[in-house]
Order: structure tokens, then sequence, then C-alpha cells
């Protein structure tokens, strides 16, 4: 059984072994197709924690030495297996959350959770609205993560993931053949609940900072929408980020003109507070439906998200559609959620994937000839702003060499108002993939003009 020394040099016991896997590699010690020891076994006899063995384990194959089968092992990686592989396509097109670290916290959480004297309660039914002391633990992780002042619990419910959350607000808003407005490139699953629910959508004007306030106003006046879905920080597709400034705008002609806002703010955890501006429903509460979740800071499989209203009595109205749906809130999220906030492992799922889309978004930006934002340097998604048949012959080359981006009709609501790629950072597990996504896109956007992409940036 392969068993390395490790330095007693201080350096992080996953650090060491990670190390020696890539000396052993090297040094042909390891053979590829050669299986690792179980981390159990391995774990036992170097005297260190599984956990520890889990995450160099999970390093060495988001780094393309290792390839993992469940139920199988770990094996090292052939060299078929590794960066010049063109059999595998490198999917950019789902927007999750990178899931290394989650999965290895995440599983330690659950072994607690299991022993949780609170366990059982949460197998059964609850409130409709959430048990208290999640809706209290979900306004804290909200206030702490997304500077969210008016997180009242008594507004707050807690729903199956920020999805359901977007259904039951415009589902008490709005009914069938109302017009809801949204930014003219909008988050697909709201075009998808504007289908399945019988709405329209109707798009607002966007600059480079994001919804343009004017425009708000007259597509109030042409519609007779009073209903406006935003996405202020982050905005997917685009990782645009509205101003404070902006934002006040935006909320000085809501007010004159009655709108009543819904504003995603699911990407917020990203967002380094120092430079965030402060959330819609910091500035105005009253007329702003907040909805957030867990499935893109931690982990889409917790589906568990957050509706706040403007009032106690507008959070019953919403209730009365999730009583209809599922009957109660979820749970068991919670449940896991709170106790990794408790360790400090959602911290540091937060910190690795923060560090990991930062590097990712700024390789993929010098490649795409983007200029760097601050503000969105760890969004999880890129947007490459160009014409609708130049981004189709890009995507289209991309996929022929392997490389699948977000369908171009996605996020588009009207392709004559603008168009584009979206990346997707987080989705890509192994860093010898996203390497590899990355020279098949440079070697695209270097082709000569007429055959090349030219980025509308």
């Amino acid at each position: 059984m392969w068993t390395p020394d490790l330095p007693t040099d201080g350096t992080p016991l996953f650090q060491q072994i990670l190390a020696a896997l890539e000396r052993s590699i090297r040094d042909g010690g390891l053979k590829p197709g050669e299986r690792l020891p179980p981390q159990r076994e391995l774990a036992k006899a170097l005297g260190v924690s599984v956990g520890t063995v889990t995450k160099a384990y999970e390093e060495a194959d988001r780094r393309g030495l290792t390839l993992g089968h469940v139920g199988r092992g770990t094996y090292i990686a052939n060299v078929q297996d590794g960066p010049q592989s063109q059999a595998q396509v490198v999917d950019m097109s789902m927007n999750h959350p990178p899931m290394v670290a989650a999965e290895r916290l995440l599983m330690e959480a659950w072994g607690k959770v299991r022993r949780s004297p609170e366990f059982a309660k949460t197998l059964n039914y609850g409130p409709v609205e959430g048990l208290p002391t999640f809706r209290r633990f979900a306004a804290h992780w909200l206030n702490r993560t997304a500077g969210v002042e008016e997180a009242d619990a008594s507004r707050m419910l807690i729903v199956a993931g920020a999805q359901a959350s977007m259904d039951l607000v415009f589902s008490t808003l709005c009914k069938p053949g109302d017009v809801i407005l949204t930014e003219e490139l909008t988050f697909s699953g709201m075009k998808a609940i504007a289908r399945y629910r019988g709405f329209s959508l109707s798009p607002v004007a966007m600059d480079d900072e994001g919804v343009i306030p004017d425009s708000l106003e007259k597509a109030v006046r042409m519609t007779g929408s009073r209903v406006f879905y935003t996405m202020p920080t982050l905005q997917n597709p685009t990782a645009r980020t509205l101003s404070l400034a902006r934002r006040k705008e935006l909320v000085k002609v809501a007010r004159r003109l009655q709108v009543t806002l819904v504003e995603d703010d699911v990407y917020g955890a990203y967002v380094d507070r120092r430079d965030a501006p402060p959330a819609l429903v910091n500035l105005a509460p009253d007329i702003t439906y907040y909805l957030s979740g867990l499935s893109k800071s931690l982990a889409p499989g917790l589906r568990t998200g957050f509706i706040i209203a403007p009032t106690a009595v507008l959070a019953s109205h919403v209730a009365v559609g999730l009583r209809a749906a599922s009957y109660s809130g979820h749970s068991l999220g919670l449940l896991i959620a709170r106790q990794v906030v408790e360790d400090g492992s959602a911290d540091q799922i937060l910190k690795e994937n923060r560090k990991l889309l930062r590097n990712r978004r700024g390789a993929l930006c010098a490649v795409l000839n983007l200029k760097p934002d601050r503000v969105a340097a760890m969004s999880p998604h890129v947007w490459l702003p160009t014409t609708e048949p130049e981004a189709a012959r890009l995507a289209a080359r991309l996929l022929e060499e392997n490389v699948r981006v977000t369908d171009i009709s996605d996020p588009v609501l009207d392709s004559a108002r603008g168009s584009g790629l979206r990346f997707c950072l987080g989705t890509v597990r192994r860093d010898a993939d996203f390497e590899r996504a990355l020279s098949a896109i440079q070697r695209i956007m270097q082709q000569p003009p007429d055959l090349a992409l030219r980025a509308a940036v």
C-alpha cells in the first residue's frame, strides 16, 4: 500500500499528502491506472484524520492527477484522462458553485447532524413558513453574507430553493396573462416560470452597469406592469452590479410608479462586502420581496431558499401558496447548513470557492479580452456580449472542441436588444479540465478575423 513519508515542517497535512502524491507520480512510484489506498486505510497508516486524506484526494482529482470512481476507488490518471484528451466534454453551461469543498465539509456535517437532538424533529411536518429557529438562522446568515439588514424572521419563509421562492412570489403577485418586467438579459429560470404560469415578460434596457432606471419608467408606462424582477448584484448572465447611486434612483422610480420590486440576490455571498452596495431590500423594505438561497453559495442539493416579504401580512399571503405546493417549509437542508455555519465550515466553503472563482475568472477574462471588474472578481459566471450570429458561431466551434457553454437563447428576451455567451466557472470540477477549456477558447479567439468571433466588449 502506498504510504508516503510526511515531513514535520508545519505544512498542513493534506498538502503534505498531496505533495507526496505528486512526487510519487513524477518519479514513477505511482503509475497510471494504479489504485490508491482507500482513504480510511491511508488515514490509519499515516495517523491522520480521514477528512485530511479526503481533502488531499479531492485536490488531486481537481488538479487532474487522479480519477475517482464511486464504489471502485481512486486511481492515478492515465494520459488519455489528462488535459490533452478531447473525448470528454467540459461543461460550462450550468451555473452552480464549485463542489469540492462543499462535498467534503457537508459530508462531515451530515455525520454530526444525524446525532443532533433536532434531527428527528426535522423529519416531521413543521410550520408552513419554516421552523422559527431556522428562520432566525436564515436571517443571521443573510445579514452576515449579503448585508441584509431587514431580515426580520416574522416576514421570512423557508422554501425548497430560490427557484421555488420565485415561483411562489410571482404566483402570489400575478395572474396568468399579467406582464412582469425584467432585465433584457435575464435568468433562464424566470423565463421557465413565465412559460409555465402564463405570464408575459417585458424587457427593461440595461447598460454596462445594469438596469437603467429611466428605462424601467418607460417600460411601466408602455406595459402597465407594476412588478419588476431584478438581480442587482452579479446579475445573471452579465455579472453586472448596480452602484448605490443607481439603486437609489431605481427605488425612486419604483416608489413614484408604485412598482413592486422582486430582488433576486442568490449571488450576494460572492461579493466582497467592502465593495458591495446595499441590497434593495435595505433601501426599500416596504416595496421589495427579497429572494435568496443556499444553492449558489453552498450546495444546490440543500434545496433551501428564502423569501423576505415587505410585511408579515404579505408573507402570510405567500404562505398560502407554499402550503398548497408543499404543505410546509423545508428543514433538513437548514439543519445541515446551520451545522456548517456554526462550526465554521460554511466560511471555509465560501473561502475556497471565492479563491477558485477569482483565479478562473481572471484567466478567462484575459483570454476573452474582457476588462477586469473588482466587484465581479468572484462571480461564478462570465458574460461575453456579442451579436446573436457570432454567439451561435462561437458556441458551435467550442462544442466541436468539447466545451459546452450556456445555450445562447437561455438568458435572452429579445435578441435585437443584445446577445452573447455565458461561461460558468464553478461547474468544472478539475483544474485540468478548466485549463483544457481555456486553451480551446483561446485558440478560437485567436483565429483569423474571417473565422474568429469578434467580441463586442
